[in-house]
């Protein structure tokens, strides 16, 4: 590993799902995080998936028929 990493820095995926896996809620720090003020709309995420999605299946019906 490189001088970044520390030593006990998972090296294979299945290491680093374990390691995921043994983190409770209550370890996770987060004072980072700045608090969410009442003026900020939140848009659900599915939404933007869902318009995405159309989008580019209307892309692809195109490009098909273009064939």
């Amino acid at each position: 590993m490189s001088a970044v990493y520390p030593d006990d820095y998972p090296k294979t995926r299945e290491e680093a799902l374990r390691a995921l896996a043994s983190v409770r809620d209550e370890d996770i720090d987060y004072s980072d995080i700045p608090p969410i003020g009442d003026n900020v709309i939140v848009t659900p995420i599915g939404r933007k998936f869902i318009e995405m999605g159309r989008r580019n299946l209307e892309r692809m019906s195109r490009e098909a028929e273009a064939l």
